[in-house]
């Protein structure tokens, strides 16, 4: 059981709050399925929103079961995904409003995300959405590439906490931060319809959450 958390003083120096405070700041997504953490957060959340907006970023608490670090123009960094990565993260948000995912316990394998990808897109579109440092599109390599670019953009979700990717099992397991990538079509009545409208048309929406999405210039160019 933890202990009362009366004061910022009792939050600082819980025992959970050094791991929590540093998946937070790395953009880390701490949902229901992180248990303790998840509480932790829970019964420190009134002494922990004014003290990271000391630090220009907000803590926010929602509905669907997660927490996550938004950075307001403050001192903390943006956590920013690629094309490749909003992607797959909204075709995971639609497995995960699907009523057979939960049936299947939240379970994805990767054969059935590759076949709902080339299916939905082309194969040449998923191929070149899946590497989008990619100038040229090769038949002859597609299918190693597309099963590159998904394993590469399903690793970062992880490290995110947008969802567990086992690798050795070729297994996603989905969870309730995929939901940040359903946010803009919420509102839309079916918002499973819309957002398999917005990945048919390739488009990336996000609403209060830009700093979530650039096209990563930084990043280290990928082998032509």
């Amino acid at each position: 059981m933890l202990s009362p958390l009366e004061t910022l003083h009792d939050v600082i120096i819980n025992e959970h709050f050094p791991k929590a405070d540093m998946k937070l700041r790395r953009g880390v997504h701490i949902s229901s399925e992180d248990g303790v953490l998840y509480g932790f957060l829970q019964d420190a959340l009134e002494h922990l929103e004014p003290f990271y907006r000391r630090f220009g970023a907000e803590l926010i608490h929602r509905s669907d079961g997660y927490f996550y670090l938004l950075p307001r123009g403050g001192g903390l960094r943006s956590q920013v995904l690629d094309s490749a990565e909003m992607l797959v993260g909204q075709v995971m948000a639609l497995f995960y409003l699907d009523p057979s995912t939960l049936a299947n316990s939240g379970t994805v394998k990767v054969e059935l995300l590759l076949e709902w990808l080339t299916g939905m897109l082309g194969e040449e579109t998923a191929v070149m959405m899946l590497n989008p440092r990619r100038k040229k599109y090769l038949e002859t390599a597609a299918a190693k590439d597309a099963r590159k670019g998904l394993f590469k953009a399903l690793g970062s979700l992880d490290r995110l906490g947008f969802l567990s990717f086992h690798k050795d099992t070729e297994t996603v397991y989905t969870r309730a931060p995929l939901m940040r990538f359903a946010d803009p079509v919420r509102d839309f009545g079916d918002s499973a319809d819309a957002l398999r409208r917005l990945i048919q048309h390739g488009e990336v929406l996000v609403n209060d959450d830009e700093d979530l999405f650039d096209d990563r210039e930084g990043r280290s160019q990928e082998e032509e």
